[in-house]
Protein backbone atom coordinates (compact mmCIF):
# COMPACT_ATOMS: atom_id res chain seq x y z
CA UNK A 1 0.00 0.00 0.00
CA UNK A 2 1.67 2.89 -0.86
CA UNK A 3 2.52 5.68 1.83
CA UNK A 4 -0.01 9.08 1.89
CA UNK A 5 1.07 12.13 0.14
CA UNK A 6 1.44 14.75 2.67
CA UNK A 7 2.53 17.77 0.91
CA UNK A 8 5.53 19.38 0.48
CA UNK A 9 7.70 18.73 3.67
CA UNK A 10 10.79 20.09 5.48
CA UNK A 11 13.64 17.50 5.97
CA UNK A 12 17.63 17.95 6.89
CA UNK A 13 20.11 17.01 4.24
CA UNK A 14 23.75 15.87 4.51
CA UNK A 15 25.27 19.02 4.02
CA UNK A 16 23.05 20.07 7.41
CA UNK A 17 20.79 22.56 5.26
CA UNK A 18 16.76 22.08 4.55
CA UNK A 19 15.63 20.62 1.34
CA UNK A 20 11.49 20.84 0.32
CA UNK A 21 10.98 17.31 -0.43
CA UNK A 22 7.11 16.22 -1.77
CA UNK A 23 5.96 14.09 -4.74
CA UNK A 24 4.95 14.94 -8.02
CA UNK A 25 3.27 12.76 -10.57
CA UNK A 26 4.05 9.49 -8.66
CA UNK A 27 7.76 10.68 -8.38
CA UNK A 28 9.94 12.20 -5.62
CA UNK A 29 11.32 15.61 -5.74
CA UNK A 30 13.60 17.66 -3.29
CA UNK A 31 14.24 21.15 -3.07
CA UNK A 32 16.89 22.66 -1.06
CA UNK A 33 15.74 25.90 1.02
CA UNK A 34 19.57 27.46 1.38
CA UNK A 35 19.05 27.20 5.15
CA UNK A 36 20.25 25.11 8.38
CA UNK A 37 17.75 26.95 10.67
CA UNK A 38 14.19 25.86 10.52
CA UNK A 39 12.73 29.20 11.24
CA UNK A 40 14.39 30.84 7.38
CA UNK A 41 13.44 27.10 5.85
CA UNK A 42 9.89 27.47 6.33
CA UNK A 43 9.89 30.55 5.04
CA UNK A 44 11.25 29.60 2.36
CA UNK A 45 8.43 26.07 2.85
CA UNK A 46 5.95 29.12 2.63
CA UNK A 47 6.49 30.87 -0.69
CA UNK A 48 7.13 27.33 -2.32
CA UNK A 49 3.86 26.87 -0.99
CA UNK A 50 2.15 30.19 -2.50
CA UNK A 51 3.45 29.71 -6.31
CA UNK A 52 1.55 26.45 -6.11
CA UNK A 53 0.63 24.15 -9.02
CA UNK A 54 -0.55 26.41 -11.56
CA UNK A 55 1.85 29.55 -10.82
CA UNK A 56 4.79 26.90 -11.39
CA UNK A 57 3.08 25.92 -14.35
CA UNK A 58 2.65 28.63 -15.82
CA UNK A 59 6.07 29.66 -15.32
CA UNK A 60 7.03 26.55 -17.40
CA UNK A 61 4.19 27.69 -20.36
CA UNK A 62 3.19 30.54 -22.35
CA UNK A 63 2.18 32.82 -19.16
CA UNK A 64 4.24 35.66 -17.42
CA UNK A 65 7.51 34.83 -16.77
CA UNK A 66 7.89 34.20 -13.03
CA UNK A 67 11.13 35.40 -10.66
CA UNK A 68 10.91 31.60 -9.30
CA UNK A 69 11.31 30.56 -12.52
CA UNK A 70 14.09 32.74 -14.06
CA UNK A 71 16.40 32.18 -11.22
CA UNK A 72 16.05 28.49 -11.34
CA UNK A 73 16.40 25.74 -8.33
CA UNK A 74 19.79 25.25 -8.12
CA UNK A 75 18.38 21.18 -7.39
CA UNK A 76 16.19 20.78 -10.05
CA UNK A 77 17.66 21.28 -13.97
CA UNK A 78 15.77 23.65 -16.19
CA UNK A 79 16.60 26.77 -18.84
CA UNK A 80 17.52 29.48 -16.26
CA UNK A 81 19.99 31.15 -14.91
CA UNK A 82 21.15 28.69 -12.39
CA UNK A 83 21.90 26.00 -15.35
CA UNK A 84 22.41 28.16 -18.17
CA UNK A 85 25.44 30.64 -16.67
CA UNK A 86 25.92 29.95 -13.13
CA UNK A 87 27.12 26.10 -13.04
CA UNK A 88 29.14 26.42 -16.06
CA UNK A 89 30.70 30.04 -15.55
CA UNK A 90 30.66 30.46 -11.61
CA UNK A 91 33.15 28.88 -9.38
CA UNK A 92 32.35 29.72 -6.81
CA UNK A 93 28.90 28.85 -5.89
CA UNK A 94 27.87 29.41 -2.32
CA UNK A 95 27.43 33.30 -2.88
CA UNK A 96 24.77 33.16 -5.18
CA UNK A 97 22.88 30.35 -3.72
CA UNK A 98 22.81 32.12 -0.51
CA UNK A 99 21.67 35.21 -2.69
CA UNK A 100 19.01 32.45 -3.97
CA UNK A 101 17.74 31.67 -0.11
CA UNK A 102 16.96 35.35 0.09
CA UNK A 103 15.63 36.24 -3.27
CA UNK A 104 13.11 33.26 -3.90
CA UNK A 105 11.32 33.90 -0.39
CA UNK A 106 10.62 37.58 -1.44
CA UNK A 107 10.67 37.79 -5.12
CA UNK A 108 9.46 34.23 -5.90
CA UNK A 109 5.86 34.41 -6.26
CA UNK A 110 5.86 37.92 -8.49
CA UNK A 111 5.59 37.60 -12.30
CA UNK A 112 9.32 39.43 -13.60
CA UNK A 113 7.36 42.63 -15.43
CA UNK A 114 5.17 42.81 -11.99
CA UNK A 115 8.32 43.87 -9.69
CA UNK A 116 7.61 47.30 -8.40
CA UNK A 117 10.04 49.89 -6.38
CA UNK A 118 7.91 49.21 -3.50
CA UNK A 119 8.86 45.27 -3.77
CA UNK A 120 12.31 46.40 -3.81
CA UNK A 121 12.56 48.66 -1.56
CA UNK A 122 10.35 46.08 1.07
CA UNK A 123 13.20 43.75 0.28
CA UNK A 124 15.56 45.84 1.24
CA UNK A 125 14.03 47.12 4.41
CA UNK A 126 13.27 43.75 5.23
CA UNK A 127 17.26 42.43 5.01
CA UNK A 128 18.05 45.44 7.02
CA UNK A 129 15.92 44.50 9.76
CA UNK A 130 16.89 41.06 9.99
CA UNK A 131 13.14 40.07 9.15
CA UNK A 132 14.08 38.15 5.87
CA UNK A 133 17.67 36.24 6.88
CA UNK A 134 20.00 37.77 9.48
CA UNK A 135 20.66 41.92 9.42
CA UNK A 136 22.53 42.74 6.56
CA UNK A 137 24.27 45.89 5.30
CA UNK A 138 23.92 47.88 1.93
CA UNK A 139 27.08 45.90 0.24
CA UNK A 140 25.22 42.47 1.22
CA UNK A 141 21.84 43.43 -0.19
CA UNK A 142 22.99 45.18 -3.40
CA UNK A 143 25.19 41.84 -4.12
CA UNK A 144 21.88 39.72 -3.45
CA UNK A 145 19.90 42.29 -6.14
CA UNK A 146 22.55 42.24 -8.40
CA UNK A 147 22.10 38.51 -8.73
CA UNK A 148 18.31 39.14 -9.35
CA UNK A 149 19.20 41.97 -12.22
CA UNK A 150 21.88 39.31 -13.98
CA UNK A 151 18.79 36.48 -14.14
CA UNK A 152 16.45 39.00 -15.28
CA UNK A 153 18.92 40.26 -17.78
CA UNK A 154 19.50 36.67 -18.75
CA UNK A 155 16.27 36.01 -19.27
CA UNK A 156 16.32 39.07 -21.86
CA UNK A 157 19.38 37.95 -23.85
CA UNK A 158 17.62 34.50 -23.75
CA UNK A 159 14.05 36.01 -25.16
CA UNK A 160 12.10 34.35 -22.61
CA UNK A 161 11.64 38.07 -21.26
CA UNK A 162 10.48 41.11 -23.79
CA UNK A 163 12.84 44.23 -22.94
CA UNK A 164 9.94 46.40 -22.70
CA UNK A 165 8.93 43.81 -19.54
CA UNK A 166 12.28 44.07 -17.61
CA UNK A 167 11.81 46.38 -14.52
CA UNK A 168 14.34 48.42 -13.03
CA UNK A 169 15.80 47.18 -9.79
CA UNK A 170 17.35 50.00 -7.55
CA UNK A 171 20.83 48.99 -5.67
CA UNK A 172 20.93 50.48 -1.91
CA UNK A 173 24.27 51.38 -2.61
CA UNK A 174 27.49 50.31 0.01
CA UNK A 175 28.09 50.54 3.20
CA UNK A 176 31.18 51.74 5.22
CA UNK A 177 33.10 48.81 5.87
CA UNK A 178 32.93 48.13 9.61
CA UNK A 179 35.81 47.99 11.89
CA UNK A 180 35.03 45.86 14.45
CA UNK A 181 37.94 43.43 15.71
CA UNK A 182 38.34 41.24 18.81
CA UNK A 183 40.87 42.06 21.21
CA UNK A 184 43.01 39.48 22.70
CA UNK A 185 41.08 39.01 25.33
CA UNK A 186 37.83 38.98 23.33
CA UNK A 187 39.65 36.30 21.43
CA UNK A 188 40.70 33.84 24.66
CA UNK A 189 36.69 34.40 25.33
CA UNK A 190 35.52 33.35 22.76
CA UNK A 191 37.43 30.25 22.15
CA UNK A 192 36.62 29.66 25.47
CA UNK A 193 32.85 29.53 25.12
CA UNK A 194 33.52 27.54 21.62
CA UNK A 195 34.86 25.08 23.20
CA UNK A 196 32.46 24.33 25.83
CA UNK A 197 29.74 21.54 25.18
CA UNK A 198 26.48 22.51 25.66
CA UNK A 199 24.54 19.74 23.48
CA UNK A 200 25.50 16.65 26.37
CA UNK A 201 25.08 14.15 23.04
CA UNK A 202 28.60 15.53 21.50
CA UNK A 203 31.36 13.70 22.15
CA UNK A 204 33.45 14.70 25.58
CA UNK A 205 36.79 13.90 24.12
CA UNK A 206 35.79 15.61 20.73
CA UNK A 207 36.55 19.04 20.08
CA UNK A 208 33.60 21.19 19.35
CA UNK A 209 33.03 22.06 15.46
CA UNK A 210 32.91 25.53 16.84
CA UNK A 211 35.92 25.71 18.30
CA UNK A 212 37.44 24.15 15.54
CA UNK A 213 35.97 26.89 13.06
CA UNK A 214 36.74 29.58 15.23
CA UNK A 215 40.61 28.45 15.83
CA UNK A 216 40.99 28.61 12.27
CA UNK A 217 39.55 31.28 11.50
CA UNK A 218 41.22 32.87 13.76
CA UNK A 219 44.96 31.90 12.48
CA UNK A 220 44.26 31.65 9.17
CA UNK A 221 42.07 34.90 8.69
CA UNK A 222 40.31 33.16 6.07
CA UNK A 223 36.76 33.40 4.56
CA UNK A 224 34.08 30.98 6.35
CA UNK A 225 33.17 29.32 3.09
CA UNK A 226 36.67 28.31 2.56
CA UNK A 227 36.98 27.01 6.27
CA UNK A 228 33.94 25.01 6.09
CA UNK A 229 35.13 23.22 2.85
CA UNK A 230 38.38 22.43 4.52
CA UNK A 231 39.21 18.94 4.27
CA UNK A 232 42.54 16.65 5.10
CA UNK A 233 44.28 16.58 2.14
CA UNK A 234 44.05 20.55 2.30
CA UNK A 235 46.69 20.33 5.29
CA UNK A 236 50.25 19.82 5.52
CA UNK A 237 51.36 19.18 8.74
CA UNK A 238 55.00 17.94 7.05
CA UNK A 239 55.30 21.29 5.12
CA UNK A 240 53.75 23.25 7.54
CA UNK A 241 50.84 24.61 5.15
CA UNK A 242 47.26 25.25 4.59
CA UNK A 243 45.92 24.70 0.75
CA UNK A 244 42.50 27.04 0.90
CA UNK A 245 41.96 25.88 -2.51
CA UNK A 246 41.18 22.28 -3.06
CA UNK A 247 42.73 20.70 -5.97
CA UNK A 248 40.62 21.67 -8.98
CA UNK A 249 38.79 23.98 -7.62
CA UNK A 250 39.77 27.74 -10.02
CA UNK A 251 40.91 30.52 -8.49
CA UNK A 252 38.37 33.33 -8.02
CA UNK A 253 38.54 36.90 -7.52
CA UNK A 254 37.86 35.85 -3.90
CA UNK A 255 41.44 34.43 -4.02
CA UNK A 256 42.18 31.21 -1.41
CA UNK A 257 46.10 31.45 -0.47
CA UNK A 258 48.13 28.83 1.16
CA UNK A 259 49.04 30.39 4.49
CA UNK A 260 51.14 28.63 6.97
CA UNK A 261 50.12 26.82 10.08
CA UNK A 262 50.93 29.08 13.25
CA UNK A 263 52.51 27.92 16.26
CA UNK A 264 49.73 28.36 18.12
CA UNK A 265 46.90 26.41 15.58
CA UNK A 266 49.28 23.00 14.66
CA UNK A 267 48.24 21.65 18.20
CA UNK A 268 44.75 22.56 17.25
CA UNK A 269 45.25 21.02 14.13
CA UNK A 270 46.76 18.05 14.78
CA UNK A 271 43.69 16.85 17.39
CA UNK A 272 41.69 17.80 14.60
CA UNK A 273 43.54 15.57 11.54
CA UNK A 274 43.22 12.95 14.73
CA UNK A 275 39.70 13.34 15.01
CA UNK A 276 38.37 13.20 11.45
CA UNK A 277 38.09 10.61 8.99
CA UNK A 278 41.06 9.02 7.24
CA UNK A 279 40.16 9.44 3.71
CA UNK A 280 41.75 12.87 2.02
CA UNK A 281 38.05 14.11 1.50
CA UNK A 282 37.06 13.98 4.74
CA UNK A 283 36.14 17.69 6.36
CA UNK A 284 37.94 19.35 9.00
CA UNK A 285 34.60 20.39 10.43
CA UNK A 286 32.58 16.84 10.67
CA UNK A 287 30.56 18.42 7.24
CA UNK A 288 29.91 21.36 5.25
CA UNK A 289 26.45 22.93 6.74
CA UNK A 290 26.57 25.85 8.31
CA UNK A 291 28.25 26.76 11.47
CA UNK A 292 26.35 30.30 12.45
CA UNK A 293 24.03 29.22 14.91
CA UNK A 294 26.59 27.87 17.09
CA UNK A 295 28.99 30.69 16.89
CA UNK A 296 25.92 32.79 17.73
CA UNK A 297 25.78 31.21 20.85
CA UNK A 298 29.46 31.18 21.43
CA UNK A 299 29.68 34.80 21.00
CA UNK A 300 26.43 35.12 23.34
CA UNK A 301 28.22 33.30 26.00
CA UNK A 302 31.32 34.78 25.72
CA UNK A 303 29.70 38.00 25.94
CA UNK A 304 30.09 39.56 22.96
CA UNK A 305 27.68 41.77 20.70
CA UNK A 306 25.66 40.24 18.19
CA UNK A 307 28.04 42.70 15.57
CA UNK A 308 30.98 39.58 16.53
CA UNK A 309 30.03 37.84 13.27
CA UNK A 310 32.43 35.12 11.09
CA UNK A 311 34.27 37.75 8.74
CA UNK A 312 34.85 39.62 11.92
CA UNK A 313 37.40 36.80 12.89
CA UNK A 314 39.02 37.16 9.25
CA UNK A 315 39.29 41.18 10.21
CA UNK A 316 40.34 40.82 13.81
CA UNK A 317 43.67 38.46 12.15
CA UNK A 318 44.46 41.34 10.16
CA UNK A 319 44.08 44.21 12.17
CA UNK A 320 46.24 41.99 14.67
CA UNK A 321 49.62 41.64 11.86
CA UNK A 322 48.77 45.29 10.91
CA UNK A 323 49.25 46.44 14.39
CA UNK A 324 52.33 44.42 14.65
CA UNK A 325 54.22 46.05 11.91
CA UNK A 326 53.31 43.41 9.19
CA UNK A 327 53.79 44.74 5.58
CA UNK A 328 50.94 45.66 3.64
CA UNK A 329 52.07 43.22 1.16
CA UNK A 330 52.32 40.47 3.63
CA UNK A 331 49.04 40.71 4.94
CA UNK A 332 47.83 40.93 1.46
CA UNK A 333 49.22 37.37 0.76
CA UNK A 334 47.60 36.13 3.94
CA UNK A 335 44.54 37.43 3.12
CA UNK A 336 44.37 36.69 -0.82
CA UNK A 337 43.57 40.47 -1.42
CA UNK A 338 45.02 42.78 -3.64
CA UNK A 339 47.61 45.36 -1.59
CA UNK A 340 45.59 48.55 -2.57
CA UNK A 341 42.79 47.08 -0.67
CA UNK A 342 44.42 45.87 2.40
CA UNK A 343 46.13 49.53 2.25
CA UNK A 344 43.18 50.82 2.35
CA UNK A 345 41.56 49.05 5.20
CA UNK A 346 44.53 47.84 7.20
CA UNK A 347 46.78 50.68 7.32
CA UNK A 348 45.46 52.91 10.02
CA UNK A 349 45.72 50.29 12.39
CA UNK A 350 49.64 49.88 11.05
CA UNK A 351 51.95 51.65 13.61
CA UNK A 352 54.23 53.09 11.23
CA UNK A 353 51.40 54.62 9.12
CA UNK A 354 51.88 57.55 7.94
CA UNK A 355 54.76 58.35 9.73
CA UNK A 356 57.30 59.15 7.17
CA UNK A 357 55.03 61.69 6.10
CA UNK A 358 55.32 63.25 9.42
CA UNK A 359 58.93 62.83 9.52
CA UNK A 360 59.19 64.44 6.70
CA UNK A 361 57.81 67.67 8.04
CA UNK A 362 60.11 67.90 10.73
CA UNK A 363 63.17 67.85 8.41
CA UNK A 364 61.32 70.49 6.46
CA UNK A 365 60.65 72.55 9.38
CA UNK A 366 64.32 72.29 10.20
CA UNK A 367 65.93 73.74 6.81
CA UNK A 368 63.41 76.49 7.43
CA UNK A 369 64.17 77.50 10.52
CA UNK A 370 61.14 77.39 12.25
CA UNK A 371 62.33 74.92 15.00
CA UNK A 372 65.01 77.83 15.90
CA UNK A 373 64.71 78.38 19.96
CA UNK A 374 63.02 81.36 20.57
CA UNK A 375 65.04 84.87 21.02
CA UNK A 376 67.93 83.92 19.24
Amino acid sequence: MPRPNNGPQLKLNDAGFYEIRWSEGGRSKRSSTGFADIQSAQKVLGNFLLLGERERSIAQNDGPLMVASVLGDPDLPAADYWHEHIIPNVVDKETPRYAYAKLIPHFGHLAVADIMPSDVTAFVEARRSGRLGRKSVNHTISRELSVLNAAINHAVKAKRLPKSEQPFIQLPGTSAPRDRWLTFDEADALLAAAATRVDPRSPKDKLTRVHRFVALALNTASRKSAILGLTREQVSLASGMIYLNPAGREQTKKHRPRVPISDDLRPILERMMSEIGAAPDAPLLDHKGEVRTAFENAVARAGLGPDVTPHVLRHTKATWMAQAGVSMFDIAGVLGDSVETVTKTYAHHHPDYLRSAINASRRTARNTGLNAQPGV
